[in-house]
């Protein structure tokens, strides 16, 4: 299993909620500029599997926090 390297400092909090903090990186993945990027471009700036990044903004998308366009 690969570690994955966080794109912000980690804090030693216990009550830190890990999955939040992994949607939140990959909603910071978008830069002024970028309208779409695809879940391999968000894999690749987090560092991460492509399908834990299509898990991801699945979950975001259904809590509305994006919107998934077809094709």
């Amino acid at each position: 299993m690969r570690r994955r390297t966080p794109l912000t400092e980690e804090r030693s909090d216990s009550n830190a909620v890990n999955s939040l903090k992994r949607g939140l990186e990959a909603l910071r993945c978008f830069r002024p500029g970028d309208e779409v990027l695809s879940a391999t471009e968000i894999a690749r700036r987090l560092s991460i599997p492509k399908d834990t990044a299509l898990r991801l903004l699945t979950t975001l998308d259904s809590a509305g926090f994006l919107r998934r366009l077809q094709g």
